[in-house]
């Protein structure tokens, strides 16, 4: 994906994709785990915990999170 916040590599929804500094932030996740355990830590999770540390939110805050989709409940 690609964001003026942060930079980006376009076209990261590609088939292949180069991404500058690899080796920094993404990891192996091993074989042995199943796709449907491990496929939300490609986008959803990420999303939501930038939206939890740019708003502010600490160890028990309280806040509304609005909306049942996959941002929100890994908001919550």
């Amino acid at each position: 994906g690609f964001s003026h916040l942060y930079g980006g590599v376009p076209g990261g929804q590609a088939e292949y994709v180069r991404v500058p500094k690899a080796n920094v932030g993404p990891f192996k996740v091993p074989g042995t785990l199943a796709d449907e355990k491990v496929l939300f830590l490609s986008d959803i999770l990420p999303t939501a915990w930038q939206a939890v540390l740019n708003a502010g939110i600490g160890q028990g805050s309280t806040v509304a999170i609005y909306g049942a989709g996959p941002v929100g409940l890994m908001s919550a």
